[in-house]
């Protein structure tokens, strides 16, 4: 992806995955950003109303990045909200999928990764006082929220 990338990309200053590079230079991602790919999809994104909607694999993401055509994106696991009920949010994309993979990311003691399969693989980071509140588990049934504007479009 990185070479088709710099292959196929004009006229930005710096390589679209340099921030990936740099933070990986640095040992483990201080933040969690990036160290699992999941983070990273590509679609193809249509413009109209102030916002994008960019499809991928079947599913639409709404962005409010107006670039279209091919694009690469990147949505932050801590920007992502899960819930076991259905709630009624201002943010634009809310997919309902169930739980595929629990993990803990070392380092952060007090934080708990949660996978839900939405048609494409979410990573969420929720802290461990949530997780056990929700008293969540693998093939569990959740809906995950996150906004428009936390969505990152290259």
């Amino acid at each position: 992806v990185v070479q088709h990338l710099q292959q196929h990309v004009e006229g930005i200053r710096m390589r679209p995955f340099d921030l990936v590079e740099q933070v990986s230079l640095v040992g483990p991602a201080l933040h969690g950003f990036f160290e699992h790919p999941a983070h990273v999809f590509d679609g193809i994104a249509r413009g109209g109303h102030g916002q994008a909607i960019i499809r991928v694999h079947g599913i639409k993401i709404y962005s409010t990045n107006l670039n279209e055509g091919r694009v690469f994106m990147i949505i932050h696991p801590e920007n992502i909200v899960i819930s076991k009920n259905s709630i009624l949010t201002s943010a634009r994309n809310s997919f309902k999928g169930k739980i595929c993979e629990i993990s803990k990311i070392p380092r952060r003691e007090g934080i708990i990764k949660v996978v839900a399969d939405v048609g494409i693989p979410l990573a969420v980071f929720i802290t461990k006082q949530a997780f056990e509140e929700l008293n969540l588990g693998i093939n569990d049934k959740i809906y995950v929220y996150f906004k428009a504007n936390e969505v990152y479009v290259f």
